[in-house]
């Protein structure tokens, strides 16, 4: 054995203490032993392995102190100890190892200081103590290894101040020291690392000022230092940090203002400042953050009014400026720009804006706080802006206005005397200039508004359209005020008189407008002029069944509904027409089915707008018409209302019919699967399980946003395991487990297990390409996770890894307009995002990834809903091979039998499975590719007929792959116990070492039978089939 060079033991279930000898393999280099039980001290014989350059020991229960010898080891480049329960102090003699490369000692229980000798190894690059209970203070001799990329000490007990000797680590990529007890102020030499990456000195105890310096970090990704005692202003020099994308100085003692430097920042994606002193207005200059996605300014004493600039932040999810009592003022026209998913507006005094399109707006927020405001309050913030645009300094009488006084002693203002809100406001002839704000619509009870001989211009915000009470409206003798009056205003069912005579303002001359002009009991003003010759167009035609491009080539799916939608576009700003717009569906020549169709505008556009339902003609096309063979035709104003000029084009297509390309999709069958912890049963969610059907809420979002015609979803028996499901490193086991049921009951289809818990998080996990997922009873989550099965990989939204290197769009958004037929409303590119990412809550399906899943399903199911059986046969005692790579460790999981049908791998690969014999015979050999899950991890469920000889003969089973090799025997003394149901033949649990009673919540009637294995030759003993 001393010749033996590599020794590579990782993941076998080693148990017990690492023998002394190891020390007599003097020409041994690598050493792999992680991941494993291994227990006691370190030898102090390792000292010996003079070759030894790496030693891997992460995740063992090694304890005690490190051997001092170690220092002797001086070919080692990576020693890597993390994750085991070593105590005692750093040997200081670790500083002669000059080779060493990567020094981890992290999640251990390590006491007292860092040796200063640890800056003699000249030759490291990484450096991992972190959480562990070393103390004392961070020695300045560090500040000597030049070749440091990595420095993670954090939460540990180190006090003191940091060294400014760490600014000499010229080749410093991630600087972590946070979650100690450090004091003093922060180095301005820490200015000086100019590869610096990520700097995180969070949760200590800093004082004094944010240096300047540090913005010199050209590098720099990440500024993290929260949650320290952090005094003095924000140097605006960090606005020269070009490459930082996250920036947090929250819960320390700032002061001063918010530096408009910070503008500057174009690859922010997060400032967060929350909980300090800051004071004054937030800079107009963070509206040019375009790359922002959170902005938390809360608990700070910020004044003044939200700048109409955040309407820039096209990119924003989440606004949080809760507890700064002194902001105040209407929520900005402009942030109905943002995509926003989380708003919170708590404890101030800003008041969203109550007119139709805003609060429209905000019931797209799902996570919106603080929207109550006392309507007075808004009213007196809406006049104070209305104030403003329209000059009131320079106003001839404006007693009480800019004042605190009340409304009703505002003049020209008329309050109601039971609730105070305002009812008139008229300020004729009083030297009025500027704009009509929008803010007016924020006048809910107002009855008559006199604006009459002033200088206004502009027009009539379509806001004021909200104000279902006015009943006079006088703007005349505004020579500024210019355009068509709002086509919304046939909406004003309420309105007596209008004047607008002496501007430049006009009603349009279509149908439906005059209709409504004419009821009104005064009207004084002229009707526009229309357009003599429009040249018409329809450049935009397509249908829709979730997603579609403005070509219209994603392909329709048949027997699923779709939205036909067409824009009709004219050359005039001032074309008042109400045309319609009919569409043919045709087979064989014969038609089928016509529509005809109507806007709710009556003036058309110049160009398309797929954002707005309104300025397209739409018509919901029955799923029936959607096949293989239809042809459509789309034909404008087929009565000619509208005078034409040459080069119109009222035909889609010009000639003949556009055939549909429509496609056949095989039917999807969705189980849902209750998953159930044997220790510790979470029953809640059956109240989410036992609801599911073909169209209940929680199927949803994946049933609508993805590529389904023919759709079912059930609910199976539930299911119940011995694992801990709030352990994230028990869901690659559970995947495997419900492979198992999903091959016993030769399912079809797709499964998702669901399950909850009090006790924990439960994660979602999925094999890519599989059949069978697993999740939380989220509707968002079901749609994710069982998209993975379709192979589909992260989308880059909300920190996801793992991402599909080829998603076409920014911040994992859909890419292209689509349809929710659920509640009739378009869904956006600009504030939506694909359900593949973490941005569930905005989840709906890309375009890139709906036509992908049709590739998918059309290579893997071809017309039905059947996993491959490779070599099924017939059904009997079948040996199950299970297991796959968790993290970079091969496994395999305890052998049992069933009976089933064989499952052979598809293909070849880098991986093999042997059976072989006592006598070193082998019985089976499967080469074959395993899948993986969205982690990288990787799995492969095979079953094998048992033959009648393996009882006496099989005596191990081999799994190799690039990571290694691995063995299971007779031996191994893992194992599992099956529980099925007779009455239904269905496996109810499968627990692995378990000694416990039959499980309660399994709920089946009859007495469950089980069948409990643990090693090979009970695997593969043949008994009769029940």
């Amino acid at each position: 054995m001393v010749s033996v060079d590599t020794m590579y033991l990782a993941g076998n279930n080693l148990s017990g203490p690492i023998p002394p000898e190891f020390g007599n393999l003097v020409n041994l280099e690598h050493l792999a032993l992680f991941d494993n039980e291994l227990s006691g001290p370190l030898p102090a014989g390792f000292g010996k392995l003079k070759k030894l350059k790496s030693a891997w020991l992460v995740d063992n229960e090694l304890e005690g102190p490190l051997p001092p010898e170690l220092g002797e080891m001086t070919s080692l480049e990576d020693l890597s100890l993390s994750r085991n329960k070593i105590t005692g102090k750093l040997p200081p003699e670790l500083g002669k190892l000059q080779n060493l490369k990567e020094l981890g000692l992290g999640d251990n229980e390590l006491t007292g200081p860092i040796p200063a000798e640890l800056g003699n190894m000249t030759s490291l690059e990484g450096l991992f103590l972190m959480r562990n209970q070393l103390s004392g203070t961070i020695p300045p001799e560090l500040g000597k290894l030049s070749n440091l990329e990595t420095m993670w000490i954090f939460d540990n007990e180190f006090t003191g101040s940091i060294p400014a000797e760490l600014g000499d680590l010229s080749s410093l990529k991630d600087l972590s020291i946070s979650t100690n007890r450090l004091t003093g102020s922060i180095p301005p030499a820490l200015g000086k690392l100019s590869a610096l990456e990520g700097m995180f000195l969070m949760r200590n105890n800093l004082t004094g000022s944010i240096p300047p310096e540090l913005g010199n970090l050209s590098n720099l990704e990440a500024l993290w230092l929260f949650r320290n005692e952090l005094s003095g202003t924000i140097p605006a020099a960090l606005g020269n940090l070009s490459a930082l994308e996250d920036l947090s100085v929250g819960d320390n003692q700032l002061t001063g203002s918010i530096p408009p430097e910070l503008g500057k920042l174009s690859s922010l994606e997060y400032l967060g400042a929350w909980n300090n002193n800051l004071g004054g207005p937030i800079p107009a200059e963070l509206g040019q953050l375009t790359s922002l996605l959170g902005l938390s300014l809360s608990e700070n004493n910020l004044s003044g009014h939200l700048p109409p600039e955040l309407g820039g932040l096209i990119s924003l999810e989440e606004l949080n400026v809760y507890g700064n009592p002194d902001l105040e003022g209407l929520m900005p026209r402009g942030m109905m720009n943002l995509p926003l998913d989380y708003l919170d507006i708590s404890d101030t005094w800003i008041c969203p804006q109550r007119d139709d399109e805003f609060q429209e707006w905000l019931n797209g927020i799902s996570r919106a706080y603080g929207l109550q405001c006392p309507p007075t309050l808004t009213e007196r913030f809406a006049l104070a802006e209305f104030y403003a645009a329209a000059g009131g300094d320079s106003w001839v009488s404006r007693g009480g206005w800019g004042t605190d006084s009340a409304l009703g002693n505002w003049h020209g203002v008329t309050v109601s005397s039971r609730d105070t809100l305002v009812r008139r406001l008229v300020l004729s002839d009083n030297g009025l200039r500027g704009s009509l704000s929008s803010a007016i619509g924020n006048l809910t009870e107002l009855e008559t508004l006199d604006l009459g001989d002033n200088s206004l211009t502009g027009g009539i915000p379509v806001a004021v359209t909200s104000i279902a009470a006015l009943d006079t409206i006088r703007i005349s003798g505004n020579e500024g005020l210019e355009g068509p009056l709002p086509f919304q205003m046939t909406r004003m069912t309420g309105l007596k008189a209008l004047h607008y005579g002496d501007t430049s303002m006009c009603a349009s001359p279509s149908t439906t407008f005059q209709k409504w002009f004419d009821g009104l009991d005064q009207a004084d003003g002229p009707i526009c002029d229309n357009a003599e010759a429009v040249k018409l167009s329809l450049p935009v035609v397509y249908l829709t069944q979730a997603i579609q491009r403005p070509a219209g080539d994603v392909p329709l799916l048949s027997g699923r509904q779709a939205l036909l939608r067409a824009f009709l576009v004219s050359d005039q700003t001032n074309a008042f027409f109400e045309p319609e717009v009919v569409a043919t569906l045709s087979r064989n020549g014969e038609e089928v089915h016509r529509v005809v169709m109507r806007t709710a505008d009556d003036r058309r556009s110049t160009a398309p707008d797929e954002g707005v339902l309104g300025t397209s003609y739409n018509a919901v096309i029955p799923a029936e018409h959607i096949v293989a063979g239809t042809e459509l035709v789309v034909m404008a104003d087929p009565e000619e209302t509208i005078p034409r000029a040459a080069g119109s084009r009222t035909r889609f297509p010009e000639t003949g019919a556009m055939p549909l390309d429509v496609i056949e999709v095989p039917p999807f069958e969705l189980t849902v699967v209750p998953v159930l912890n044997a220790a510790n049963p979470d029953t809640s969610i059956f109240a989410w399980t036992d609801s599911i059907a073909d169209d209940s809420p929680q199927v949803g979002l994946f049933r609508y946003s993805f590529p389904f015609a023919e759709f079912s979803a059930t609910t199976r028996d539930s299911y119940v395991t011995s694992l801990d499901l709030t352990d994230e490193d028990n869901t690659w086991p559970l995947v495997l487990e419900l492979e198992a049921v999903y091959q016993a009951d030769e399912a079809t289809g797709y499964w998702y297990g669901v399950a909850d818990s009090e006790d924990g998080y439960v994660r979602g996990i999925a094999r890519l390409n599989g059949w069978v997922s697993f999740g939380k009873p989220w509707d968002t989550e079901l749609a994710h996770e069982v998209g993975h099965t379709l192979d589909l990989k992260h989308a880059p939204c909300g920190g996801a890894l793992g991402v599909e290197p080829d998603f076409p769009y920014p911040n994992g958004s859909i890419g292209m307009w689509g349809f929710d037929f659920r509640d009739g409303s378009v869904v956006s590119p600009n504030n939506r995002r694909d359900i593949m990412g973490y941005c569930y809550e905005k989840g709906w399906l890309s375009d890139y990834y709906y036509e992908k899943v049709i590739r998918v399903r059309e290579k893997k199911e071809g017309s039905g809903a059947r996993p491959p059986l490779a070599g099924a046969g017939p059904k009997s005692q079948m040996l199950v091979l299970w297991g796959g790579v968790f993290g970079d460790e091969l496994r395999i999981e305890p052998v049992l039998s069933m009976f089933t049908t064989a499952k052979l791998p598809e293909q070849p690969g880098p991986y093999r499975l042997k059976g072989i014999t006592d006598e070193g015979r082998t019985e089976f050999s499967l080469s074959f590719t395993p899948g993986e899950d969205k982690y990288g991890n990787k799995y492969f469920f095979f079953t094998i007929p048992v033959e009648e000889d393996w009882e006496g003969s099989l005596e191990r089973i081999v799994l190799t792959g690039p990571e290694g090799e691995v063995t299971v025997d007779d031996s191994d003394p893992r194992s599992i116990s099956v529980f099925t149901d007779p009455s239904t033949g269905r496996i109810r649990s499968i627990l692995r070492d378990w000694g416990g009673p039959v499980v309660a919540a399994m709920g089946a009637t009859d007495p469950l039978q089980v069948v409990t294995t643990r090693g090979i030759r009970e695997a593969v003993r043949l008994r009769p089939q029940r």
